[in-house]
């Protein structure tokens, strides 16, 4: 339990800072709570957000853990969209949910759980001049052009691996996530992710990964990612 203050400064579009703070709270033994105010976060639920926006947001969440195989949790995300300018862009709300069954308690614990998501988005400010650079030629220099499109989405995910970010382990571990998803905006798609994970000096741990998503709660279009994740523990 406890609160975590992060403060970044990023330079894009423009130079910037940025700050989030957020905490995870223990209720009971089965349900955790969670929360996050972000000023100036990164904003990818578009291309012209991810290169020239940004977003405040005001989050909240739970996760419940029935017993050692079921669970279920969900997060709602209130943001305000701006241009790196500070001009506004409009707003919108995020809702997301999910429901599993761990067949197996302990590793490989695999999984299968069902996911929602609906984004609901209003564009109804003025960008300001320095992001018209962001837009193609000809495309009308509205808020619209930058804002997210109102979606709903809903999958079945199978995994194994999913907690292995969160604990030490000295060995190498292969994960895995992956299965089919539904988008109101793009149709039926998928998404997989692949990892190995494991210490390589001691107390450390190291992700290396591959990542597709045919559609994501940020983007109707497919997104390919493949990294290298390092932290050390003390």
């Amino acid at each position: 339990d406890g609160d975590m203050l992060l403060v970044g400064r990023r330079n894009a579009l423009e130079d910037f800072t940025e700050a989030r703070i957020e905490g995870t709270y223990t209720i009971t033994q089965r349900l955790t709570m969670t929360y996050a105010l972000g000023y100036n976060m990164a904003a990818t639920e578009s291309t012209q957000l991810t290169v020239g926006g940004t977003k405040d947001i005001a989050t909240l969440g739970f996760n419940y853990r029935l017993d050692p195989h079921w669970f279920g949790g969900a997060r709602y995300e209130y943001a305000r969209f701006h241009g790196q300018d500070r001009s506004y862009l409009g707003n919108g709300g995020l809702v997301e949910a999910n429901i599993g069954y761990k067949i197996k308690a302990d590793y490989p614990d695999y999984t299968i759980r069902a996911v929602f998501a609906h984004g609901q988005y209003n564009a109804t400010g003025t960008p300001g001049e320095r992001l018209r650079v962001l837009l193609p030629e000809n495309t009308p220099f509205t808020a619209a052009s930058f804002m997210p499109q109102t979606f709903t989405q809903g999958g079945l995910l199978f995994s194994f691996g999913d907690d292995l970010p969160e604990q030490y382990s000295k060995g190498w571990r292969p994960m895995f996530a992956g299965g089919p998803i539904r988008d109101s905006r793009a149709g039926w798609s998928g998404q997989a992710e692949l990892g190995v994970l494991g210490s390589v000096f001691g107390h450390d741990q190291m992700l290396i990964y591959g990542a597709y998503q045919g559609v994501s709660s940020n983007h109707s279009t497919s997104v390919k990612e493949v990294g290298v994740r390092y932290r050390y523990l003390y």
